[in-house]
């Protein structure tokens, strides 16, 4: 093994975590942080996002990766193309109004 390479440590991210926060569970530490590797979401950033929540005092495991709701409210982009598709038979029909 590399000295360099860096190796996730997930187990003590999660003790650390919960020694700092105690008022959030482990289960949704857990959940956070399975949904992050869902998203795609790398060992680093997963960390680097995790501790800087963990220092945020209104911040919840949740942040750390939102749900798809969660997203799709603050103005996901799938979203926002969906809508503009559901919208574009009605826009493409619409005519010009006059110029004055």
């Amino acid at each position: 093994m590399n000295e360099d390479t860096i190796e996730p440590a997930t187990e003590e991210l999660i003790t650390l975590v919960l020694a700092s926060r105690r008022r959030w569970t482990e289960a949704d530490v857990r959940a956070a942080l399975t949904a992050a590797y869902a998203l795609g979401m790398s060992w680093e950033q997963i960390a680097t996002k995790l501790i800087s929540l963990m220092i945020d005092p209104h911040a919840t495991p949740r942040v750390l990766a939102p749900s798809r709701r969660d997203r799709q409210q603050a103005g996901d982009p799938h979203r926002g193309a969906a809508l503009v598709r559901e919208a574009w038979p009605n826009l493409a029909t619409r005519r010009p109004r006059p110029r004055r």
